[in-house]
């Protein structure tokens, strides 16, 4: 089994909220912040212009340095982890780090290449060369890095919407395997042109209410989302005398080898997943009380993620309850794993299962334990949290009360 790993700190920002407290008060009140997009040069014929946005979005200007918007409200959610967790500034001096993002530099390379397309430029002059730079898809990383001097384990992940969940489990098993005493793993995506206007072309966008596993159901709302999680082996974090909030007990990856964007229609992988995870976990089917779904509210995800839980618990699906905190917090792609463990974790540790927004009426072959309208108590020990991406890759986590 290797070394426990346990989780010593978690914080996130979100549509709903500036930080867990706050968005977890909205969330098992099943409470949105949907609105028209902000800062998107989107196509007016797509079918919606509507995204979940956080409200005091930090920009690179705000007291940061010279930062693009992932790497400035990635380190807004580190400061707050930190303060709230009792950190200092050398707690990570030997830690790993593992960043998963879609669209890390994205919004400042959209910025850079406009602007060298006015000026009808064809180089990078030495004046805008440190501009470019922070466009890199490693920014985050290298941002918080610089600025908490980790000297571990480094790197980026990007498996689509499956990215948290995936740079979970690498970070899990660098602790179980030895390798690492800690990981800092840092979920982040904020929305830009490249993101909304991609998912608006693939028509999966939801034009009015964000009702994953409904009837009426009709696609998804991108969100922006930052969250981290600092894992630790369990003798190390008592040795420091550190605060422990629960257990990363197991994850399991599969891929479809499907489809470029669909998932699988019987969910096989998915399942499968699921049942790794189970089987890494050592925990009991009847000891999951609760899966935070991947619930994307497209019809086929909704419809394959179905089969899949059903196919991993069998029976014992009865007894589990299943809810999309995405219905609150919007979509937020790369950053999803991590933000929705971080969430799990929360619903664990207060023994408490928030809703899927809007959902009213499931689908008749969506028929799960939903959680409808309001939050229901759960005393069981364990939950799952569940990321499936494009390309068919399929990652989930179990976390354990400590």
């Amino acid at each position: 089994m290797g070394e426990s790993v346990v989780v010593t700190g978690m914080e996130c920002i979100t549509a709903v909220g500036e930080n867990l407290e706050t968005s977890w008060g909205k969330i098992t009140k099943g409470q949105t912040n949907a609105g028209h997009v902000q800062g998107i040069n989107y196509d007016q014929e797509h079918l919606t212009d509507i995204a979940c946005h956080i409200g005091n979005r930090m920009s690179p200007e705000q007291g940061l340095g010279f930062f693009e918007v992932n790497t400035a409200n990635a380190l807004r959610c580190m400061a707050n982890m930190v303060d709230h967790y009792g950190f200092d500034q050398g707690s990570f001096r030997n830690s790993g780090l593992i960043v998963a993002s879609t669209s890390a530099g994205m919004g400042l390379y959209e910025e850079f290449h406009e602007k060298y397309n006015q000026a009808g430029k064809t180089v990078v002059d030495q004046d805008h060369l440190d501009e470019g730079l922070y466009s890199l898809f490693s920014c985050v990383m290298e941002g918080i890095a610089y600025k908490y001097q980790t000297s571990g384990f480094m790197t980026t992940i990007e498996s689509a919407c499956a990215s948290g969940s995936v740079a979970l489990i690498m970070a899990h098993d660098l602790i179980a395997q030895g390798a690492e005493e800690m990981v800092i793993v840092v979920g982040v995506d904020m929305l830009c042109n490249t993101t909304f206007n991609g998912f608006s072309a693939l028509k999966v966008m939801e034009s009015k209410v964000y009702r994953p596993f409904d009837q009426n159901r009709e696609g998804l709302f991108l969100g922006d989302g930052a969250a981290v999680i600092v894992l630790e082996s369990e003798a190390h974090a008592l040795k420091r005398k550190g605060k422990i909030i629960g257990r990363l007990k197991g994850g399991g990856l599969t891929c479809d080898a499907h489809d470029l964007t669909a998932p699988h229609p019987e969910g096989k992988e998915a399942q499968l997943a699921m049942e790794k995870a189970i089987g890494q976990s050592g925990i009991s089917i009847e000891d999951i009380g609760y899966i935070n779904a991947h619930g994307t509210g497209t019809v086929f995800n909704d419809i394959t993620e179905t089969k899949a839980i059903k196919g991993a618990l069998g029976e014992g699906w009865k007894q589990t309850h299943v809810s999309s905190t995405k219905s609150m917090t919007g979509h937020t792609l790369g950053a999803a794993g991590v933000l929705e463990a971080v969430l799990t974790l929360k619903s664990l540790n207060e023994s408490l299962v928030p809703p899927t927004a809007n959902l009213e009426d499931p689908a008749e072959n969506c028929q799960l334990n939903h959680v409808i309208k309001e939050a229901v108590h759960n005393s069981k020990k364990a939950a799952m949290s569940n990321s499936f991406g494009f390309g068919g890759i399929n990652a989930s986590v179990i976390f354990e009360k400590y």
